[in-house]
């Protein structure tokens, strides 16, 4: 690209309505055919909520050699995208390498308090990207720059429209800024590489204060906004005030009225809402539906639902508390910015005595003290006591621990059991596995890297619905050697993430985050019969990461009747800064040998 430039402004054409306006233009040239296929396709889109339209729209193809086409707003086709968005297509089929694309556009919408954001960095290198904008001196608003590193000049605006005719005349002094950022690399896709909302740089707007004529939008503090939930009518109210819930407390009143522990009385009123409602696949900060109209629609979003699990757990008399929170799949929180719409969910904190446990309704098998993996738990905010607290929700570790026995014959025949043990993520993965594969045939995959020959007898699950107790499966298996088989080969550590080698490249440009804390564990036991021997085994080694983010420790022990090995690696963290990535890289090499090395057994 070879540049960008983006402003924003007042339109003061008809001063009855004034209005809000973005204008852009950007040029690009086609290096490439896969350039073709892509860029062929300009696409603009507006924001309904906002009355977002579509004023100007020109795009033109100039050759290399000279000449070239325009298309002008006719040419872009209108295509409603949901409720919320409107694309404008135009195809340029004449579009070859070795040209250069130009698009130039201007939108206007109502003047609000919403976030407006200039995006730096695409798929393609930027040459130059420029962001401006000029508003009324009287306004007020908030910006914010995510990734200084490619601003190369800032410079203030200053100046006066004269708007009205005659005696209607007014001088408006107005106030703004221009800033240019150069030579912004293209980003790139990398294995276990942040999404791009996370890190791309963006220059961000918002409008705090604005009134024109007798109209005007007003965002208040932060202090004001958090304080304005805990007593709106459709948030705080509807978890603090009876009467908003008093039919689902009184559905729940069975529930509400026995004994339970902590634990076990939160994973009741948790089993209590999925049976009631169903999470229909959408996020927002502020539920579908209150909790009245649940009484009748069933089918509602992920803050619904946790909205009705808050309000039975403090009927329920526990020190709960809603924490706003945002999804992977949107920028994340500024604080610079103060507008509680940056979020799109919340989450609920409850206080037990051995611990705070986080809970999120919406996934029947997700246990509760984990929640959704999509949801980013650092710039969360707990609302109590009508105030708010920037807090990060603790990264809750999952596990994963397999404990294989054998008896090895001396025909290499044998027989054996597999008793695995999961919990958190660990455990939610493999009661969907077992909801999807009903009869359990996934074992059979399981149980092939630990031996080819292997043939399952029958798999065993406990705690399938008990999602406070570890999910165990214990499954019974034989080997059955053929008539020339001349011996017996094993994998130590059949199961585990780190089974394959996930970095090759020498240099990584984004960080690295695993998607969760990691702790496994496999045990392997084989009594064998004097006349077999182990003749290869991986190496007892133990490994560790600089600061001891991770550690890994492979022990064996072999005797006349008896091999044993134990394997255990750990993950405490799983965030890691490009500086850090040659030594992770070693370090899960190392490990990924270790897991591939087999053992085998013969007489």
């Amino acid at each position: 690209m070879l540049k960008d430039y983006g402003h924003y402004s007042l339109d003061y054409s008809d001063l009855a309505n004034i209005r809000w306006q973005f204008e852009r233009q950007y040029e690009m040239v086609i290096n490439q055919p896969s350039d073709v296929d892509i860029l062929k396709n300009v696409i603009i889109e507006t924001n309904n909520q906002d009355k977002e339209k579509l004023i100007q729209a020109n795009t033109w193809i100039k050759r290399s050699a000279g000449g070239g086409k325009h298309y002008p707003m006719d040419s872009f086709k209108m295509q409603p995208f949901d409720a919320i968005w409107t694309e404008y297509l135009l195809t340029a089929e004449d579009l070859k390498v070795g040209d250069t694309l130009m698009v130039r556009y201007k939108i206007q919408a109502d003047i609000t308090t919403t976030l407006h954001e200039w995006t730096l960095q695409y798929a393609y290198p930027v040459r130059e990207s420029r962001v401006s904008f000029i508003i009324p001196e009287a306004f007020s608003y908030a910006d914010h720059v995510t990734d200084r590193q490619y601003l190369q000049s800032e410079r203030t605006l200053d100046s006066t429209i004269v708007i009205g005719q005659g005696l209607s005349k007014a001088r408006i002094p107005q106030k703004g800024l221009v800033m240019t950022f150069k030579d912004i690399p293209a980003y790139k896709v990398e294995i276990f590489g942040p999404p791009l909302i996370e890190l791309r740089p963006a220059f961000l707007l918002n409008i705090t204060e604005a009134f024109v004529g007798q109209e005007g939008v007003f965002l208040p503090p932060w202090s004001e906004q958090f304080s304005d939930l805990a007593v709106g009518d459709f948030f705080g109210k509807q978890y603090r005030v009876k009467l908003a819930y008093r039919w689902l407390s009184d559905a729940a009143s069975k529930i509400l009225s026995t004994n339970y522990s902590d634990r076990l009385f939160v994973l009741k009123l948790y089993e209590f809402i999925h049976q009631r409602f169903s999470w229909d696949g959408s996020f927002g900060l502020f539920p579908s539906r209150t909790i009245a109209d649940m009484r009748s629609e069933k089918s509602v979003n992920k803050s619904a639902m946790n909205m009705a699990l808050l309000a039975l757990l403090n009927e329920a008399g526990f020190d709960a508390y809603p924490v706003l929170v945002t999804t992977t799949d949107q920028r994340p929180v500024y604080e610079e910015i103060p507008s509680v719409n940056q979020f799109n969910h919340f989450v609920i904190e409850v206080n037990l005595d051995d611990g705070k446990l986080y809970v999120d309704a919406g996934i029947p098998t997700l246990p509760p003290g984990w929640i959704d993996a999509g949801i980013r738990k650092d710039r969360a905010i707990q609302i109590k006591n009508y105030k708010g607290n920037w807090i990060t929700i603790p990264e809750a570790a999952t596990s994963s621990n397999l404990d294989i026995k054998m008896n090895v014959k001396g025909d290499y025949s044998a027989t054996g059991t597999i008793h695995a043990s999961f919990t958190g993520y660990d455990a939610f993965s493999e009661r969907n596995q077992l909801r999807d594969d009903p009869t359990g045939h996934y074992w059979k995959q399981r149980a092939e890297a630990l031996s080819p020959s292997i043939r399952i007898d029958s798999v065993k699950y406990v705690h399938v619905k008990n999602l406070n107790r570890p999910f165990e499966n214990i499954v019974h298996f034989h080997i059955e050697p053929s008539d020339d088989q001349a011996e017996l080969v094993i994998n130590s550590v059949p199961y585990s993430f780190f089974n394959q080698v996930y970095f090759i490249d020498s240099l990584r440009a984004n960080p690295i985050m695993f998607p969760l804390k990691i702790v496994e564990h496999t045990e392997l036991t084989i009594l064998k019969d004097p006349n077999l021997k182990v003749v290869s085994a991986p190496q007892a080694q133990k490994l560790r990461l600089e600061g001891n983010p991770s550690n890994m420790a492979f022990l064996i022990s072999d005797t006349n009747s008896q091999f044993q090995s134990n394997f255990n690696i750990q993950f405490s963290k799983r965030k890691f800064s490009q500086v850090e990535y040659n030594a992770l890289k070693t370090y899960l090499s190392k490990v990924s040998d270790l897991i591939a090395k087999p053992l085998v057994i013969t007489k």
